[in-house]
């Protein structure tokens, strides 16, 4: 082979390499967030991953009652962008997920409220604290509630 062949080759190779790592880089990874101060992993790749987040926040979990697929909308009516004001409080900002298909995992943490916890890819990307019934009043994962 000659010297201008392998050239090309190693120069296409590398392209492919170089493009490969722009394409699957995604901004909205991240490992860790930050709640009261403090750093806290994020990943949620199996429940015992969600337990330890729940843990952050004081609240103790086992296994959930409901996991479903859901659609971060790609517009925010008012109801979103005052949810997505209780994420901000975690550290959380669910806007960067518009559109997306996310796992909504619903845990019993008494008789009467659930802990909801969104994961994207593998990744919590926020939650909430509501009653059981669902009577209206969702509460801040960062709130004290007991």
């Amino acid at each position: 082979m000659s010297k201008k062949v392998v050239f090309i080759c190693l120069c296409s190779a590398l392209a492919g390499v170089v493009m490969s790592f722009i394409f699957s880089f995604d901004s909205r990874r991240k490992k860790y967030a930050e709640f009261d101060g403090e750093k806290y992993s994020v990943s949620a790749k199996n429940i015992d991953e969600l337990r330890k987040i729940a843990d952050n926040f004081g609240i103790s979990v086992s296994f959930p009652e409901k996991v479903r697929n859901i659609k971060i909308p790609m517009e925010f009516n008012e109801v979103y962008e005052d949810y997505n004001r209780l994420q901000y409080d975690i550290g959380m900002d669910l806007e960067e997920y518009r559109g997306e298909e996310c796992i909504l995992y619903t845990f019993a943490i008494d008789e009467e409220k659930v802990l909801n916890m969104i994961s994207w890819n593998g990744q919590f990307i926020g939650g909430d604290i509501s009653d059981r019934d669902f009577l209206g009043k969702i509460i801040s994962l960062s709130s004290k509630f007991a």
